[in-house]
């Protein structure tokens, strides 16, 4: 009986050997000063030292990602409209639950593009028309 389950598990076992001796000799990816890492923008160090430059920026992308997520939530709605056997006459309520994403994704999106607006004021950077 020995013989047999060890029989099973020595190919399991040899395999895990191998993989393991492969995944060390496996070159790991550089972290040379040619590939920068990445840092997040710190909000609260740019509204502390007035850069209204750089909050401007961050609010548009901020607008920019939430009008990503409307549209998400529109196709969403649509999805569901369209998902009839799955959803047992529930498809409605989700695809109205999509459709108050999507209002407050897009009003979300309207707050920050003001909030660039008058950071981009404070910098003194010219009026879009």
């Amino acid at each position: 009986m020995k013989r047999t389950i060890l029989g099973a598990f020595l190919p399991l076992l040899l395999f895990s050997v191998i993989h393991t001796a492969h995944a060390a000799d496996t070159p790991k990816p550089s972290t040379s000063a040619a590939a920068p890492a990445m840092t997040e923008f710190d909000v609260k160090k740019a509204i502390a030292s007035g850069d209204h430059v750089g909050l401007a920026k961050y609010y548009k992308e901020q607008a920019e990602i939430y009008r990503q997520k409307a549209a998400s939530h529109e196709n969403m709605h649509k999805d569901y409209k369209t998902s009839h056997v799955h959803y047992k006459g529930m498809e409605n309520n989700f695809a109205a639950h999509c459709s108050i994403l999507k209002e407050n994704a897009l009003k979300t999106a309207k707050n920050y593009d003001e909030l660039a607006e008058q950071e981009e004021k404070l910098a003194g950077m010219p009026e879009k028309k």
